[in-house]
């Protein structure tokens, strides 16, 4: 093989184990002439440079070596392995969601301590004691009276003064005349609170058409329809007139012409008062 042109640094490491009284290992490094050089010349000429050939032909196949022992499966260990690896993952999994699960706990016990004060005012404001006007059949009945000049409140207002004066307020129904007796000294006893002598104020009954019978809020017929105002009223009022409402007069004058009591008018009339009921608590 021929070799690049230059001089080339044979090193030579000579171990020397002397048998003296001090052993020295020596390494000599010294610089020989070319001694691939081509004779009257210091460098080899490009064409005599060679490069790595073609492998040779490939020798004959060997010998077939002895077939190896057959491979043991352990699935003991196998099984162990995968229970090992699942338990790792649940507990982890079952730490996560335990903290969680404690985090949660913690947020919901102090906001129940932050709501049990108002818990305790809204039982208080459920119970028969809480009750604005006066309680009849486990409800609480009172009458809201708008006190502007004129007439403010549609059928739909009133539905809202009833939700506004309480959460679970609504307009109410009558159930009985003794109930409708109750009611209407309620009323006189709020006729301060407006500047007319009269309070006309919405319930949650309708006049069924086209019968003419008075409904309550839940369908059923009402037993008592109070001293209405006309039958022929009820009989032959168009259908838009369905939404009954009571008239009261206040100023203790005498209305032969029209003495109140029940009357059925279209949603979007106004008036200037609503009856509202909500459920209390029972006493015992």
């Amino acid at each position: 093989m021929m070799h690049k042109v230059g001089s080339t640094c044979i090193i030579v490491l000579v171990l020397f184990w002397r048998a003296v009284s001090s052993s020295r290992q020596h390494l000599i490094c010294d610089s020989v002439p070319d001694i691939f050089a081509r004779s009257g010349s210091s460098e080899i000429e490009p064409r005599y440079v060679g490069y790595q050939g073609p492998p040779g032909k490939m020798g004959p196949v060997g010998a077939r070596g002895q077939r190896g022992l057959p491979g043991k499966v352990s699935y003991d260990k196998i099984n162990d392995t995968i229970d090992e690896r699942v338990t790792k993952l649940m507990d982890g999994f079952l730490q996560s969601t335990i903290a969680e699960l404690n985090d949660s706990l913690a947020v919901l016990i102090s906001e129940w301590e932050d709501m049990k004060p108002l818990l305790d005012i809204l039982h208080k404001k459920s119970s028969a004691s809480g009750c604005p006007g006066f309680v009849y059949e486990n409800n609480c009945f009172y009458v809201i009276v708008d006190g502007t000049a004129g007439l403010a409140v549609d059928y739909f207002a009133a539905k809202s003064l009833c939700r506004t004066a309480r959460l679970s307020g609504k307009l109410g129904n009558i159930y009985s005349e003794a109930h409708y007796r109750i009611i209407l000294r309620n009323v006189m006893d709020r006729k301060g609170e407006t500047t007319l002598n009269f309070i006309n104020f919405w319930t949650a009954m309708k006049r069924e058409i086209p019968s003419g019978r008075v409904l309550l809020s839940d369908g059923s017929p009402a037993t008592y329809v109070g001293n209405a105002r006309s039958s022929t009223e009820w009989q032959t009022s168009d259908n838009r007139r369905k939404y009954v409402y009571v008239s009261v007069w206040t100023d203790g004058e005498s209305h032969d012409d029209n003495p109140g009591g029940y009357g059925n008018v279209w949603p979007t009339f106004r008036w200037n008062a609503a009856l509202c009921q909500y459920p209390v608590i029972a006493q015992g």
